[in-house]
């Protein structure tokens, strides 16, 4: 009897940018440590490691909840990519994943800090601190939660409703400021005060950092008096400015006719793509473009003055950096002129309707001129007195007259205050004040890691109601958010040091620096067809256009498809 041959099953599997964020995770050796921290038992499918490794490339290729995961993983080749079958990423197998990765989130973190610092080259001397919060819709009841993991409570929200009390979590990045990865990150509950964590967080970066020597740079909530000793007490510098209340008038004045203010040129800030030079010549409008923009640019004058002060029973040196920023101080004019504005609008209205409606007694008249005082920063400025005369049919004293007077030599004083703010610091003096600007203004870099986390890794919505698995969750989304900056910094540092660029994806302009969404995205369509025939698998490899082997070739992949070996 002859037998028919069966011909091999031919599929397409869709691997989109696995070829180059696999290799990432495999030298960060995730799935190997906490494989190592947190076993399972001999008859579990897939390992805790797997499990929130497939969740990490979720998150970078297409974040969804985790009711979702499951589905994304049919369509995607993570069978092959990771021998795990799509059924065993339900929602309670992941659930369980979180649970388990919870106790050891600090050695995992702290392991992943060390590798990326090695074998990535990441110099740890400077690093910016900062913190986000992300709010939750809700009860959160706080007999719910568990007392051993940060809270959902109510807080003071830093996204778009900043300042209004919501149900939220926190969550802080320490952040290598040359090479622009967040590599340490801890979750803390939504009322936590961020001023009262900075000295534990001190400590952790210690350990994690494994040296003495670095310079935390921080917000205005770096400095208080139990930081400060703390960080003496550790042998750390610091750089942070302080709070507007901490600033003395007369102090500045004092040392600003003692001290003389110096130039220090500071580089604006670019976007993340530099644009292609423009070798046109310049029409008219150009140039008068080009002008207004070099009169616009920030220039910064400072000087510094220094005092010893006692911490921890020692004298510690404290040196206080004085700096005027022409664009803040055009800002804050603007706004203090809009504010006289208004003022002047709400003294008019009152005088012309003194003793009558809500303007009748001098009571009622002071009221509202102290009302719209203030909404200005001119509380010592601005005077003004009330009139009234004999009391009306209902023995009331109805206002007649409103003065108003303006102190000229106070008026003139706040305005040589625009746009100054102190930076405060032990650093040592062979680093010049103009260095240490330098160093602060790249704080910036934290807000622009923060708009990748809520942005292309999507931190929200997240549909969890326990807070061990929301700050498990949290730590997942904040190791993907090491990867994506990881993929930025090496192929940014390779492009350097070869003096090279690469084109962008829709674009034929050149980009020494681009972004890992861009990488990812060029990566979108990368199809391998797949052959089974038996127990035997075949693939057959697509080649790579002309981005995507420049992508691999500076990211220093070697093997982009090792991982279906």
């Amino acid at each position: 009897m002859r037998t028919r041959a069966v011909a091999p099953l031919t599929t397409s599997c869709s691997f989109g940018p696995l070829p180059i964020i696999l290799p990432i995770l495999r030298r960060l050796r995730l799935r190997e440590t906490i494989d190592a921290l947190v076993p399972v038992t001999g008859r579990a499918a897939v390992t805790h490691g797997q499990v929130i490794e497939a969740l990490v490339l979720n998150r970078l290729i297409a974040p969804r909840a985790l009711h979702g995961v499951e589905d994304w993983s049919k369509f995607f080749a993570i069978e092959d990519a990771l021998g795990i079958e799509p059924s065993d990423l339900n929602d309670d197998r992941l659930t369980r994943a979180l649970d388990a990765v919870f106790p050891v989130l600090d050695k995992v973190q702290g392991t992943l800090a060390w590798r990326a610092m090695e074998d990535f080259s990441i110099d740890p001397s400077w690093i910016h601190w900062d913190m986000t919060s992300f709010v939750f819709e809700g009860d959160y009841a706080d007999e719910e939660q568990d007392a051993q993991a940060p809270r959902v409570g109510l807080g003071k929200s830093k996204d778009r409703d900043a300042g209004l009390r919501r149900k939220q979590m926190q969550v802080g990045y320490a952040l290598a400021s040359d090479a622009k990865v967040p590599f340490w990150h801890r979750a803390f509950s939504g009322n936590a005060a961020e001023v009262s964590e900075v000295s534990g967080v001190m400590q952790s970066l210690l350990e994690v950092v494994r040296r003495n020597k670095f310079t935390l740079i921080g917000d205005s909530k770096l400095i208080s008096q139990a930081n400060l000793e703390a960080a003496f007490g550790h042998g750390i510098c610091f750089v942070a400015p302080e709070s507007r209340n901490r600033f003395s008038e007369w102090e500045f004045f004092q040392h600003r006719s003692e001290q003389g203010w110096e130039p220090w040129v500071v580089p604006q800030r670019t976007s993340r793509e530099e644009p292609e030079p423009n070798t046109a010549p310049k029409t008219a409008s150009k140039t008068r473009r080009a002008s207004r923009t070099k009169r616009s640019s920030t220039i910064y004058l400072g000087f510094e003055t220094q005092e010893w002060k006692q911490f921890n029973d020692e004298l510690q040196r404290l040196r206080r950096l004085y700096i005027v920023s022409s664009e803040e101080r055009r800002a804050t004019r603007k706004n203090r002129k809009r504010q006289l504005r208004r003022f002047w609008e709400g003294v008019v209205k009152a005088q012309k309707n003194l003793g009558k409606y809500s303007y009748t007694t001098p009571t009622q008249v002071r009221g509202h001129i102290e009302r719209l005082i203030g909404k200005t920063d001119l509380q010592d400025v601005i005077q003004y007195r009330v009139s009234g005369r004999q009391q009306d049919h209902r023995q009331r004293e109805i206002a007649t007259d409103l003065e108003i007077s303006f102190d000229r030599e106070a008026y003139k004083r706040k305005r040589q205050t625009d746009g100054v703010y102190t930076l405060l610091t032990n650093l040592p003096l062979e680093h010049s004040g103009q260095t240490i600007l330098l160093r602060y203004k790249r704080q910036f870099l934290s807000e622009r890691r923060f708009a990748d986390l809520k942005g292309p890794l999507r931190l929200r919505p997240l549909f969890l109601k326990k807070n061990r698995r929301l700050t498990a969750l949290v730590s997942v989304i904040s190791f993907a958010l090491m990867v994506y900056c990881l993929l930025e910094y090496s192929i940014a540092k390779s492009l350097k040091e070869t003096g090279s660029s690469i084109p962008r994806l829709h674009s034929k302009r050149p980009t020494t620096t681009p972004t890992a969404r861009m990488m990812m995205d060029a990566f979108e369509f990368c199809i391998v067809t797949k052959e089974t025939d038996g127990d035997h698998v075949h693939f057959k490899l697509p080649l790579f256009n002309e981005l995507q082997a420049l992508i691999v070739q500076h990211l220093g992949i070697e093997d982009p498809w090792s991982f279906l070996d």
